[in-house]
């Protein structure tokens, strides 16, 4: 019978390391269920299965793409908490999830962590191994749990944290989409008239010889211009466009255009919020799990994809190393006062994740704010552009009509 080493919690939540046999690796870990003992690792040879012609089949040496989205993972930490919690060694739970799963690459990446587990890997370093599934901030609050024994109540925080990620996401999104797609309409609208309708009557007036009244010429020469430098002008924005994705690829291109972004009205401090609200959230949970500070700034410059305010993220740490405290570094010129405000309290007190909860739950409101906002600045100002531009066109032909009729 084979001989496997653990490493386990027990009921006083001390690590304990031993050995003992056992049928396999699954018969182990029910074994030290059964002596109350919570199991970290397991390390034992790996078993793999035999395919056509003795060649040794292992699936997570499956080149399948094996990248899952944030609904998913969500589903898996919680599902893991829930068999956790209930009695379930973490090596089971991970089975259970792979047979159970319903997505081909959710049932893969369960099967590869618990691979990697069964190999002697605790689970924070079978999550790292795969930091293209999973994100750093999610790997610590997991490194963290195993150190605390409470990998059920961290992973809940981790399916929480992910929720609230895709929310800020979605409302900052569907916040953006309305406005673009009505600019876009606009335009191609303008186009349509100035290249379509505007040329027909052109013709007809062109024929009668009659002067125009100014708002109808005016209208026959922006068509006459475009159709003219119509070509030119889509080459340039072509050449603009390409010149900022160029740029968007370099770091100092992307600094800089994540800085100027921020500096837009209302479309800025809508997504200064959402990057707050981000950042704030999971420095709360990851401090309030235990991880230091410093690591907890690192891990949560990685949380935005805003360059700038990620480097202003990296800057605090480094200053906290200099000598400054948190509050004082946090004064940064991206940075809204009212944080390194509140965050000089709760240094004071000893309560920053409370306070960086806090925090979160206000930005989180602030955005929902400022998307109703924009929303009812965008849509009068979107509906006087399109109609302003349909009108006049109405209002330019007519006033021709009435003069060539009278």
């Amino acid at each position: 019978m084979p001989t496997y080493e653990y490493t386990a919690l027990n009921s006083q939540r001390v690590k304990v390391a031993g050995s003992l046999e056992a049928e396999n690796k699954r018969v182990a870990a029910e074994s030290l269920r059964h002596k109350q003992l919570r199991p970290l690792s397991i390390q034992g040879h790996e078993q793999a299965a035999t395919g056509l012609m003795g060649r040794e089949i292992r699936f997570g040496d499956l080149s399948l793409s094996s990248k899952i989205n944030p609904k998913q993972r969500a589903f898996l930490f919680s599902q893991i908490a829930l068999m956790t919690r209930s009695g379930m060694t973490l090596l089971q739970a991970l089975e259970t999830c792979s047979s159970k799963s319903t997505t081909g690459k959710l049932m893969h990446v369960s099967q590869q962590l618990s691979n990697d587990i069964q190999g002697g890997l605790s689970f924070s370093q079978a999550l790292r191994k795969q930091q293209a599934n999973f994100p750093k901030v999610e790997i610590a609050l997991v490194e963290s749990a195993e150190a605390t024994g409470e990998l059920d109540q961290i992973l809940d925080r981790v399916v929480l944290h992910i929720e609230a990620k895709r929310e800020i996401k979605a409302n900052l999104t569907t916040s953006l989409m309305y406005p673009a797609v009505v600019v876009f309409g606009a335009i191609g609208l303008f186009i349509f008239l100035a290249v379509k309708v505007i040329p027909t009557f052109a013709e007809f007036f062109a024929r009668r010889g009659n002067a125009l009244p100014a708002s109808t010429q005016f209208l026959l020469d922006v068509s006459a211009f475009f159709q003219s430098y119509g070509v030119i002008i889509l080459c340039l924005l072509g050449a603009l466009s390409l010149s900022i994705m160029y740029a968007f690829r370099h770091p100092s291109g992307r600094l800089l255009i994540d800085q100027k972004i921020l500096g837009i009205p209302v479309v800025g401090s809508a997504l200064t919020s959402a990057a707050m609200a981000q950042i704030t959230r999971t420095l709360s949970m990851l401090i309030g799990s235990g991880v230091s500070v410093l690591e907890s700034f690192r891990i949560a410059s990685g949380v935005t994809r805003n360059q700038y305010l990620s480097r202003l993220l990296k800057q605090t740490s480094d200053r906290v190393l200099q000598g400054y405290d948190i509050s004082g570094g946090l004064v940064q010129a991206a940075v809204p006062v009212m944080v390194p405000n509140l965050v000089a309290v709760g240094e004071k007190t000893g309560t920053l994740d409370t306070v960086f909860n806090e925090l979160a739950d206000y930005y989180t409101r602030e955005l929902k704010i400022q998307i109703k906002r924009m929303s009812a600045m965008i849509e009068p100002t979107m509906i006087i552009l399109v109609g302003g531009m349909v009108g006049f066109v109405y209002y330019a032909f007519i006033q021709a009509l009435f003069q060539l009729s009278g």
